[in-house]
């Protein structure tokens, strides 16, 4: 299985503990000891390797069966596929099964965790798998999951997470970051005025509070405005046209996005 069918959001990992969207420079090198090692008493198992990683990149295969030309190009192949995580996974897990069978994935999940990579190679006979070593919340699953409990009563607050989750794809990306959560939360703001028939937020938050048996208490009826309102006051350029320029880090999108979906649920269940 390759690295992004296991981990396909895995961009939106929580790196509090361990390297989960990176790779640590320093594997590199230890990396192609190991290599080194199990290629010993076969040197055409060191070219293999070789070729495979360049071919990953993609780039040609090797030229020569110099023993010190094969350990530049393998430093050099894994050098450029570090830059590209799913690439770089994907790349160890088909040196280790199709030129080592197995043998060398003890070594590297010694090496990956002496240096907190959040990820482990596991596998069987017929089975390759790359899993993570601490559960991880995935902030795209919450999105769909809101996206079911809303689609039948709003359709503005459908599209408004789809594009949320598109953005957040792109979350590399300043612009893209802030864009997930202004869709998060126009949805909100849409399934609000969907409801209680306004046109402005705090009307509608209004509305909701004058019927508390319906829409229960009033700090969790007021924090879709709370939350609107620290947004607008924290990143002024949330929406387009403001010159401002804020700064907005990943983690921070993905807590205010679970914060809005949260309260977009609850208001979603209390509606039925």
């Amino acid at each position: 299985m390759s690295f992004l069918d296991s981990h396909p959001h895995y961009k939106t990992y929580d790196e509090s503990n361990y390297h989960m969207t990176t790779i640590p420079k320093n594997t590199l090198g230890p990396i192609r000891g190991v290599i080194a090692k199990h290629s010993q008493d076969e040197s055409g198992l060191y070219r293999y390797s070789a070729d495979l990683l360049l071919t990953s990149i993609p780039e040609a295969t090797t030229t020569d069966n110099v023993w010190d030309y094969i350990s530049h190009e393998i430093d050099r192949a894994l050098r450029r596929l570090s830059q590209n995580p799913s690439k770089f996974y994907d790349a160890l897990m088909q040196v280790s099964r199709e030129v080592f069978g197995g043998r060398i994935v003890d070594d590297l999940n010694q090496i990956l965790e002496e240096n907190d990579v959040g990820y482990t190679l596991e596998y069987s006979k017929y089975e390759y798998d790359w899993v993570v070593r601490e559960p991880q919340d995935d902030v795209f699953d919450t999105i769909e999951e809101t996206e079911e409990m809303v689609i039948e009563i709003c359709q503005q607050t459908t599209e408004h997470l789809k594009q949320c989750r598109n953005n957040l794809l792109l979350q590399d990306n300043l612009r893209a970051r802030k864009d997930a959560v202004r869709d998060a939360l126009s949805a909100m703001e849409s399934l609000m005025k969907n409801i209680s028939g306004e046109a402005d937020i705090k009307i509608a938050t209004t509305f909701l509070r004058q019927d508390l048996l319906k829409w229960g208490k009033q700090i969790i009826i007021k924090d879709g405005l709370s939350i609107w309102n620290h947004l607008h006051e924290l990143y002024p350029d949330i929406r387009h046209g403001n010159p401002d320029i804020t700064s907005l880090t990943k983690e921070e999108a993905v807590y205010w996005i679970d914060r809005i979906t949260t309260f977009v649920t609850y208001i979603a269940r209390r509606s039925k």
